[in-house]
């Protein structure tokens, strides 16, 4: 007895070497990326990250954890911490964009926020 899974390849490799388009069409992209993003189970340190850091145009994953949980002892941050931070940033819009290259942050992933809320103060909601 053939698997699901068995025909559904073999259907998409006979469709393929017919020349039959395997992507997304432009006009469905957009849609496409809307539907996934609604799908996608958003962490409560993005909004953190929007409220907090929305003025900031960059950061290192130090900066986002000091601005968003102000006073952390740093011995508390730990490496999983540091990449649901780096996660988080992605997910609130931010960009990796290299690294620093002076300064204290000399060599720490540098992110840009490509969005920053030109004066507006920060919100603090007392979290």
């Amino acid at each position: 007895m053939t698997v699901p899974r068995d025909r559904l390849w073999a259907a998409a490799a006979h469709a393929h070497d017919r020349g039959e388009q395997h992507w997304l069409a432009s006009e469905v992209v957009d849609l496409a990326r809307d539907q996934a993003k609604q799908r996608l189970e958003q962490d409560p340190w993005v909004e953190t990250i929007e409220a907090r850091m929305n003025s900031m145009t960059e950061a290192s994953i130090m900066d986002a954890i000091e601005a968003c949980f102000p006073g952390i002892d740093a011995q508390a941050i730990s490496t999983p911490m540091t990449r649901r931070m780096s996660r988080s940033l992605q997910l609130a819009g931010w960009v990796k964009d290299g690294k620093f290259t002076t300064g204290s942050r000399r060599n720490q992933v540098k992110f840009v926020n490509p969005t920053p809320a030109e004066g507006k103060p920060e919100t603090d909601y007392g979290f």
